[in-house]
């Protein structure tokens, strides 16, 4: 897995999560690299700011997990030492042409979205996915991010660290990105 980063004030979760994240842990996967980390060697790290761009979303509003999924099929992405990651990203400016030369080596193979996540045919396929024949893997979720998660693990609908339900507060919209699962957790 990369080191755990921010997305700072902007609204690229949606974004963050599937490239950073997600991407560089493909990446890494696929290289033998261990914790790749920003700091330390940014070519192994995917560039939010690249698959930001293509989405050239207005920061306030975020950016959708399975557009920036697609995007990396399509035109890949570049590495944070081409293209860094900061909280001036020009949203309205499509990338330079020579980050999109150097994304298309990181092009994705596929892309998918789990339907009915909120199910329990839906969570056996997650599963599946995060097992992944015992490799593992990873997932990038689209949650409502109610104060119970802000409060987690003291919030609402808490039990035993497993946050078993979501605070109905009208949260706006979160992506997170999910690594595992315990069946055996008690609740």
């Amino acid at each position: 897995l990369p080191v755990v980063t921010t997305q700072g004030p902007l609204g690229t979760c949606g974004a963050y999560g599937a490239t950073y994240y997600y991407r560089t842990f493909l990446k890494a996967r696929e290289n033998g690299w261990v914790r790749p980390d920003p700091a330390v060697n940014p070519e192994r790290c995917a560039s939010t700011a690249y698959t930001y761009k293509l989405l050239r979303h207005d920061p306030q509003f975020g950016a959708n997990i399975l557009g920036t999924m697609l995007r990396m099929v399509d035109l890949g992405v570049c590495s944070l030492e081409q293209l860094p990651y900061t909280y001036d990203i020009d949203t309205y400016e499509w990338p330079a042409e020579v980050h999109w030369k150097q994304a298309m080596p990181w092009r994705a193979a596929a892309a998918g979205q789990i339907p009915a996540i909120n199910t329990l045919a839906g969570q056996a396929v997650l599963k599946a996915h995060l097992y992944d024949g015992g490799q593992g893997n990873m997932a990038v979720l689209g949650l409502r991010s109610a104060q119970n998660i802000t409060d987690y693990p003291a919030g609402m609908h808490t039990n035993n660290n497993v946050l078993y339900a979501m605070q109905d507060d009208g949260g706006a919209q979160h992506a997170f990105t999910v690594i595992g699962y315990d069946d055996d957790l008690e609740y």
